[in-house]
């Protein structure tokens, strides 16, 4: 979910693993992300030919995430995003990042709200 509000492509793969099997808890747990972002092109535009075919339309998009926004997210979710923050979001083209994040580590309590525009594929309308 949160790779989808950030403009990950459709390829996105989120590959989880744990220890201890899935539905226990486990201070081993990993995953493999694997996406692809866009990025805004230099000034001058594309370089080659290769970079030119490869270009497409991107949009600057205000995303935000907090308990409950979107519905998705809750309390205990808190840590899930302050990793998100520090280890995923960097790989993103992101502006007027804003991070207000105090975890209890191991605790469904504390808080945090995170935004930040992104340069994402627009939106496709309903229905297309």
């Amino acid at each position: 979910m949160l790779l989808r509000l950030t403009g990950a492509g459709t390829d996105a793969k989120v590959m989880p693993s744990c220890a201890r099997g899935y539905g226990v808890p486990d201070t081993l747990a990993q995953a493999q992300v694997v996406f692809s972002t866009l990025q805004p092109a230099s000034p001058g535009g594309p370089e080659t030919p290769t970079a030119a075919a490869k270009s497409v339309q991107g949009v600057w998009r205000h995303v935000e995430l907090a308990p409950q926004h979107p519905f998705d997210l809750q309390a205990g979710d808190c840590e899930l995003v302050e990793q998100f923050r520090d280890n995923v979001l960097p790989l993103f083209a992101t502006r007027n990042v804003s991070s207000q994040i105090s975890c209890v580590p191991h605790q469904q309590s504390g808080s945090y709200q995170l935004s930040f525009d992104v340069f994402a594929a627009p939106a496709l309308a309903k229905g297309a």
